[in-house]
């Protein structure tokens, strides 16, 4: 089987609407990582008895934290910018968040990775997502980072 590469990755985020308001994150050095998996998405609490292990329970849902690069390659008031996506502004002004409370700001991230007809989706569900701005020789860079609130499913 044929390795993934960042050069078979695509990702995107979109909001709740129904033909929902997507945005592709990139182009970028390909420098997407993520950490936090666990089974069930959830965390294990340790229950002891007298100070020694008794079992594990489960905990609530874990936040899964990751980030991405991206060329600052548009001008960033245009309608799908990174930031319009990030800030709710411009054609995400009248989205409508992911959260089921529908009060702050949130998005699905979708990760894909296809080589050789061969597609892994990831999608992040209800993060939130900030930026960095830095200036470099290379070309200016967004870094993204997302905050994901419902665990990911994999497919």
């Amino acid at each position: 089987m044929p390795v993934r590469t960042s050069k078979h990755v695509t990702v995107t985020v979109e909001d709740d609407t129904g033909t929902p308001i997507t945005c592709t994150l990139g182009p970028g050095p390909g420098d997407l990582e993520f950490s936090g998996l666990e089974q069930g998405d959830v965390s294990a609490i340790r229950v002891m008895n007298r100070g020694a292990h008794l079992e594990l329970v489960e905990g609530p849902t874990k936040e899964i934290t990751g980030s991405i690069t991206v060329y600052h390659n548009q001008d960033l008031t245009a309608a799908a910018s990174v930031l319009a996506a990030i800030r709710k502004t411009n054609d995400y002004a009248s989205g409508v968040a992911v959260d089921p409370g529908l009060v702050v700001w949130s998005l699905n991230l979708k990760v894909v990775i296809t080589r050789s007809a061969v597609t892994d989706t990831f999608v992040f569900n209800t993060c939130r997502l900030s930026a960095d701005y830095s200036e470099g020789e290379g070309g200016n860079t967004i870094k993204i980072s997302f905050t994901c609130y419902e665990g990911v499913t994999i497919s």
